[in-house]
């Protein structure tokens, strides 16, 4: 098991969960951007993607799932960042959320709102399975 799988399965183990988080913006999202970090460039030793975007509505759908459906985590978590995800707004404005998904089986997906990064939410088993189909099989990945 790599390090990067530890490091998410240890988070998953200590923290306590409630409730959900705020619903986030009402405003209509345009787009989703993903980028690739250093972090799991090295962890992977290739990144499945430098950067990618999403822009139907489909997309749109679950990304927006995960932001409006997470789980909070309760306690501080010392997180390493694995993607930086622009959401771009139909109005011009975007907001920033550092996002944790591997592809892997039982490994559970992190959001963080880059504005509140104390702050950290689990998603949803379903909504988390969908991202990992969207992120790591689409047929587009740049080498």
């Amino acid at each position: 098991m790599s390090k990067l799988m530890i490091y998410v399965l240890l988070f998953v183990l200590f923290c306590g969960l409630t409730g959900c988080t705020e619903k986030g913006s009402k405003e209509e999202i345009k787009l989703i951007k993903l980028t690739s970090t250093d972090v799991w460039e090295r962890a992977e030793k290739k990144p499945a993607f430098k950067e990618k975007t999403f822009d139907s509505p489909d997309d749109i759908k679950v990304f927006q799932g995960a932001i409006t459906q997470p789980t909070e985590v309760v306690e501080n978590l010392d997180y390493l960042s694995l993607f930086l995800m622009t959401v771009a707004f139909e109005n011009g404005t975007e907001k920033k959320y550092i996002l944790n998904i591997v592809d892997e089986d039982g490994q559970k997906g992190l959001l963080v709102d880059t504005a509140a990064s104390e702050q950290s939410y689990i998603i949803p088993e379903s909504i988390n399975k969908a991202l990992r189909k969207m992120i790591f099989t689409k047929k587009d990945h740049l080498p």
